[in-house]
């Protein structure tokens, strides 16, 4: 599918487009503070390879009014990329009236993509109330050992309020009703979240878990079946609330699950148990990944018999705490209150589609290393010939976009979740020396449930042929899509000692908490593109911490050879969906069970 030309993407993305949806933006090259180092031809400041340790540039020492998401750009160059890989700049952003360092990261000689040429780098903030009228410092501090030229520093803002969403109500009722729901729901997962003397000061930043609670920012979808919460800040718009309601019409809709102190529970992971919280090892409520099969650079070591080298995503503000492979890549994630606009928000007679687009970028190493962490995709040297992901051949970073969205539905129980490669003009051809996009909605924690789905798994049906399903602990003979089967295995995959996955099932699937299609306790999954999208499945996920449901899509060469999404220069993938159904219909119970279903 051929896209139009997305001009100077390849590396470095130019400051116009990269910055142009933040809600001030501010040149403050001029006006910093020069140490080491001297004037350049083309008006950058400059170090040699000999000039002492200290500060090339601070300042400007001034104030800002704006509360929220904030981010400083350094836009340098290094003459050698590849002499060593020794911290050669620290970057941070002080607040010179306390004293404090507010964001910090170091590069290094092989962060830099390319010898002698200008690329961004990024030092992402929350920006908080205390900090109003403080004198702000931008430091580049030069450690010695290269030529290195500075030629911009620029800081932008997103303001914050922490006010309640925008609601998209396209229920049957009432705006008054609706707005009790969206409330309910939100007080469902802090009781502290919708206090009125929080949101008195639409723009108070004071208490840190506003900042994880909706906001202004976000959108919220109310429909027949269920409310959506769309986060749109720190995220990609990702859905981090689903609240599973009765169908009913008027003002009788209402929550399916609710605790017995009639507090309603999110459907996925987030804030579930009405505490807050938000999963250790996940970025919110969906989890997706991109292996790279690449090595980052000569000599690097490939881990497992996939020989994966680092995962990649999008730059979302959770940090995740997994293993060091996640680890390696936490610092200068994107700030929680950077406000992420859709690029498309179209009502339609039966819904609401949303699309969302942004740079797939390093977000884990599997050697622990952190290097080049938020840089741009890493392509293989020959785009073919390297896709065994040979650690003795490096490639070229250049910038792949990952367009992702929702279709949601006023009157039907299910929603669609899109995804799309988009590869700008001039890039090698994406889709060889990667898997796919691996990934999924995390209903809720595991082995850890909530009590309200911790049965969710009981009985399983497929969509469309009579089969066995035998992976780990689960041995299902005779699955059917005329019943469901009852899953014997159950004591195995409630307390598994490490990840249950069931992948590459070959169709759609269904779940049911009482052996019947039944909102809020039956659920099921499906796939559709133009391809053949077989990795669907789940996974009890014991690293994670998380009940997932998903698998992958596009597909690349190493995860589907037969018939890969192979994206050149200039095109995109076309979009693939994933459906996530809560009232999926099956006929009757085959075998009984031999328990009590409630």
């Amino acid at each position: 599918m051929a896209i139009l030309s997305l001009n100077n993407y390849a590396g470095a993305q130019a400051i116009s487009e990269k910055f142009g949806d933040f809600d001030i933006s501010e040149n403050v090259f001029s006006e910093l503070n020069r140490k080491v180092g001297r004037e350049n031809i083309d008006g950058s400041w400059g170090v040699v390879a000999d000039d002492q340790r200290d500060h090339m540039l601070y300042g400007p020492y001034k104030s800002w009014s704006y509360l929220g998401g904030g981010l400083v750009n350094f836009r340098m160059k290094i003459e050698n990329n590849t002499a060593d890989n020794h911290e050669i700049i620290f970057l941070d952003l002080y607040d010179a009236t306390e004293g404090e360092v507010i964001a910090s990261r170091a590069v290094r000689r092989r962060d830099f993509y390319q010898s002698d040429e200008y690329q961004n780098f990024e030092l992402w903030f929350d920006f908080n109330q205390e900090r109003l009228n403080h004198n702000l410092e931008t430091r580049v501090f030069f450690n010695g050992g290269a030529v290195v030229s500075v030629a911009d520093v620029s800081i932008h803002f997103d303001s914050f309020d922490s006010s309640l969403p925008e609601i998209n109500n396209q229920s049957s009722a009432s705006d008054e009703h609706v707005n009790y729901l969206v409330n309910k729901a939100i007080r469902g997962m802090h009781q502290d979240w919708l206090t009125q003397t929080q949101r008195d000061d639409s723009r108070n930043l004071e208490e840190p878990y506003l900042l994880k609670a909706p906001n202004a920012n976000d959108l919220f979808f109310v429909g027949k079946y269920y409310i959506a919460w769309i986060d749109q800040t720190g995220f990609y718009g990702k859905m981090n609330g689903l609240w599973i309601l009765n169908g009913q019409t008027g003002n009788d809709l209402n929550f399916v699950h609710r605790e017995e102190d009639d507090r309603a529970v999110n459907f996925l992971i987030v804030a579930e148990n009405g505490d807050g919280e938000w999963p250790e090892n996940y970025t919110g409520a969906e989890h997706y990944e991109i292996p790279n099969l690449t090595a980052e650079y000569i000599g690097d070591k490939s881990v497992g018999s996939e020989r994966r080298f680092a995962q990649y995503s999008l730059n979302e503000a959770p940090k995740v705490n997994a293993n060091p492979l996640w680890d390696s890549c936490n610092n200068n994630t994107m700030a929680w209150s950077r406000h992420v606009r859709p690029i498309q928000q179209e009502q339609t007679s039966d819904g609401l589609i949303l699309a969302y687009q942004g740079p797939i970028t390093k977000r884990g190493d599997d050697g622990g290393q952190e290097e080049n962490c938020h840089g741009d995709y890493l392509f293989p040297a020959e785009s073919k010939n390297n896709s065994e992901g040979d650690p003795t051949i490096t490639g070229k970073r250049s910038q792949v976009r990952l367009q992702v969205g929702y279709k949601l539905y006023a009157d039907k129980p299910y929603l669609d979740r899109t995804f799309e490669i988009i590869n700008p003009e001039g890039n090698p051809t994406y889709g060889y020396n990667n898997w796919g996009i691996i990934g999924g909605f995390v209903l809720t924690q595991w082995p850890n449930p909530h009590p309200l789905k911790e049965d969710l798994m009981r009985f399983f049906s497929s969509n469309e042929t009579d089969r066995d399903l035998k992976y780990g602990p689960i041995s299902l003979e005779n699955v059917s899509p005329n019943y469901w089967t009852y899953n014997h295995s159950e004591t195995e995959w409630r307390q598994p000692k490490s990840d249950y996955l069931v992948g590459w099932y070959g169709e759609g699937y269904k779940f049911s908490a009482r052996g019947r299609a039944e909102l809020g306790y039956s659920f099921g999954q499906e796939l559709f593109g133009d391809k053949e999208i077989g990795d669907i499945g789940f996974c009890f996920c014991v690293a994670h911490g998380g009940l997932e449901v998903g698998g992958s899509v596009l597909n690349g060469y190493r995860h589907n050879p037969n018939n890969p999404y192979i994206v050149p220069g200039g095109e995109s993938s076309g979009v693939v969906t994933r459906r996530l159904n809560l009232l999926p219909n099956t006929i009757g119970i085959n075998p009984p069970p031999v328990v009590n279903v409630y």
